[in-house]
């Protein structure tokens, strides 16, 4: 925390808090653009429906296995460079695919796939470090307000990443993903301007001489001591797998019916206020329901909702009226497209 005669500013003034802010804001709009993104250039370049499912399954596994080592790495080395070497290599990756979409490298379908594992491998490598280094450069006082910011942040990014995805890709399929590596080189950028020490000197003490395998597997150990939170975890992997399969099975459905990216990144901007909904109501709900009720409610009425949209799966047209074949766009030509087995 930030000593008493170096406290910062309040909230409403604190210059590198809004830096922070808006940087990340900015990086932020990158995975909800690639939302939709994605998706269609894989299935522009032939790739199968197992084929998507199957990338945006590895993607999710990548976020998962960076994130309890990206609590370690943001301890162990120096946070601002840290957060400036993830936006960085984010941008560059997105500068390079874009090369590869206007060349039509022979290689796209896996540039696709690497670009995006870097994508959010970075992203992961940021929010932690970003989480870490808040106490820092906002009072004590106002840490909790700080948070809550940053989530609505977090909301409003997912609300229009996904819009503006889709209608930037109707213009141009390079135009998501150069937004993206602006977005990302201007958070990096702006780190630069941030003043203040983002984590205590270490000591030789802080440093010890421990084994260097036990500082990165130390937070799986500790999860693994609580059984609690082992169930809790657990229970989030199915949501989460539903929420992504139906996210990914509207963009397909919508690309096979051949509809505009910029509508099917509209109706992802719209479920997104669901979320939004649920972060400014999870106060007043907590207040009334234990966080164990909440937790169970949810488990059982998400397959509820799931199921009571099958059959809606015939009548896709209400919420895509435009229905032709899907046809790649010529930025991304079959000819020149790896088969995907």
């Amino acid at each position: 925390m930030v000593s008493p005669e170096n406290e910062p500013a309040p909230l409403r003034r604190n210059r590198s808090f809004r830096i922070l802010w808006t940087g990340q804001f900015a990086a932020q709009l990158g995975p909800g653009m690639g939302a939709v993104a994605y998706p269609v250039i894989l299935l522009d370049l032939g790739g199968t429906p197992a084929l998507t499912g199957s990338v945006t399954f590895l993607l999710g596994v990548a976020a998962v296995s960076a994130r309890l080592p990206g609590g370690a790495a943001a301890d162990r080395f120096d946070r601002r460079a840290l957060m400036i070497a993830a936006q960085g290599t984010r941008a560059l990756a997105m500068v390079v695919l874009c090369l590869g979409l206007l060349t039509g490298s022979p290689w796209l379908l896996w540039l696709v796939v690497i670009v995006a594992l870097v994508d959010v491998v970075g992203h992961e490598a940021y929010r932690f470090a970003e989480r870490a280094a808040l106490p820092h450069i906002v009072r004590s006082t106002d840490l909790s307000a700080a948070v809550g910011r940053n989530e609505a942040r977090n909301q409003i990014a997912s609300l229009i990443g996904p819009v503006l995805g889709g209608w930037l890709m109707a213009v141009s399929r390079t135009l998501p993903f150069g937004a993206a590596a602006l977005g990302h080189a201007f958070a990096a950028i702006g780190l630069l301007f941030v003043r203040e020490r983002l984590q205590h000197p270490r000591t030789p003490a802080a440093r010890g001489d421990g084994s260097r395998l036990r500082t990165w597997t130390e937070a799986f150990s500790w999860i693994w001591a609580r059984p609690e939170l082992r169930v809790l975890l657990l229970s989030c992997v199915a949501p989460n797998l539903v929420i992504t399969g139906v996210v990914l099975t509207v963009v397909m459905v919508g690309a096979e019916a051949g509809v505009s990216t910029g509508q099917i990144g509209t109706v992802l901007g719209v479920a997104s206020l669901g979320g939004i909904g649920g972060a400014l109501g999870a106060a007043a709900l907590l207040r009334r329901f234990s966080p164990r009720g909440l937790v169970l409610a949810t488990l059982w009425w998400l397959p509820i909702t799931v199921v009571a949209t099958i059959p809606l799966v015939d009548h896709w047209a209400v919420v895509f009226p435009s229905r032709r074949p899907w046809r790649p766009h010529r930025c991304c030509p079959s000819s020149s497209a790896p088969t995907s087995s």
